[in-house]
């Protein structure tokens, strides 16, 4: 029999839509999802969300009214980045289990915050970067780290670029009040393909990297006309690895598109990895392997992967599992995993000068 999750959802957005559509059309037998409340600053919207699953559940104003539901086992946070850490928190101390968009917070002493508090009350916590889920992320983690097909590993370059909402200082991907930027709306992605192929090699010992950085800031006077201050356009990162003399580079920005071709390269002293756009939902990977004294050269192309849907519901079916087998975080983005993407992100923006403004970055009792 399958186990049954019953869904809260934070927010009525773009992403909380496609993330409802692809757990309700979940092809998987083991896990099943149920939508069971949703929560919105506008009933109404929140009625139309529910109506358009038809789904029989409630609507609330608040996530804290959301949170204390008793019909609610789990709940997906997709507000604005600025409002991950306060709409989390308050979900955790309603003692519910809470899978969290990217970016998980607006910086690491928030998440660090989250992390203790799920541990403290043996509550499910875990960031739904879906990339790090996806069934070709686990295949190629497995070559790099334990088939170690291409061997020692010399450097990574990933790249994500999206114009969507990129002219509108307003649009949540833009806006610093609600934790906007190049960094985390997008630079997420590339970085975790950096972070999951040298950071999490078991050669690196889980040491981090020396942070390097350039980032393009709003201008400050048309942000201010929004009521808004400064953020990140294009941003991009160098990652040194020392202990496996190894670097990355990561690129992101809003103002221009990823171009057709390699999104992400991986390469090593026997070969490379080469991931065709786009970053964040890889659906194959071409592996290339050098001459060797026993071996020709040769160049694999794996497609295998389909994707159902947008591939968001793979997260949704870890945290499924891990209500069933009492366990807090997923193998797939473990909490030291996260902890250290924010570390890196927190050093960017420190390197790019980029504060969030009044007290977004602030802890919460």
């Amino acid at each position: 029999m399958a186990f049954t999750v019953r869904w809260g959802i934070v927010s009525t957005g773009n992403m909380a839509h496609a993330f409802t559509k692809d757990v309700l059309l979940d092809p998987l037998k083991d896990i099943k999802h149920v939508l069971s409340a949703v929560s919105s600053t506008s009933l109404e919207r929140g009625k139309a969300f529910l109506d358009e699953f038809s789904s029989k559940g409630q609507v609330y104003g608040s996530v804290e009214e959301l949170a204390r539901d008793p019909l609610v086992d789990a709940i997906y946070i997709a507000s604005p980045t600025s409002m991950h850490y306060p709409h989390a928190l308050a979900c955790l101390k309603a003692r519910k289990a809470v899978l969290l968009e990217k970016a998980f917070t607006l910086n690491a002493k928030q998440a660090a915050h989250l992390i203790q508090v799920s541990k403290e009350n043996n509550l499910y916590l875990a960031e739904a970067l879906w990339t790090r889920y996806l069934p070709i992320t686990k295949a190629i983690k497995r070559l790099l780290h334990t088939d170690r097909v291409l061997g020692k590993l010399i450097r990574v370059s990933a790249d994500l670029a999206i114009t969507y909402g990129a002219k509108d200082l307003t649009h949540n991907l833009r806006n610093a009040w609600q934790g906007g930027g190049a960094l985390l709306a997008v630079g997420v992605y590339p970085l975790t393909w950096a972070m999951l192929s040298l950071f999490e090699h078991p050669d690196n010992a889980r040491e981090m990297p020396r942070v390097d950085a350039s980032m393009i800031l709003t201008d400050a006077n048309v942000a201010a006309a929004v009521n808004s201050v400064a953020t990140d356009e294009t941003t991009t990162v160098l990652l040194t690895f020392p202990r496996l003399k190894a670097t990355a580079i990561a690129k992101s920005t809003l103002l221009a598109s990823t171009l057709p071709g390699p999104s992400v390269v991986i390469q090593g002293e026997l070969g490379n990895i080469i991931i065709p756009v786009s970053a964040h939902r890889p659906a194959s990977f071409t592996l290339e392997l050098y001459k060797t004294e026993s071996e020709p050269a040769r160049t694999e192309t794996h497609d295998e992967f389909v994707i159902p849907g947008r591939g968001l519901f793979y997260q949704a079916d870890v945290l499924g599992r891990a209500l069933r087998n009492g366990r807090i975080e997923p193998d797939e983005c473990r909490h030291d995993d996260t902890l250290a993407l924010m570390e890196v992100l927190d050093k960017v923006r420190e390197l790019g000068q980029f504060v969030y403004p009044g007290d977004l970055e602030h802890l919460k009792q």
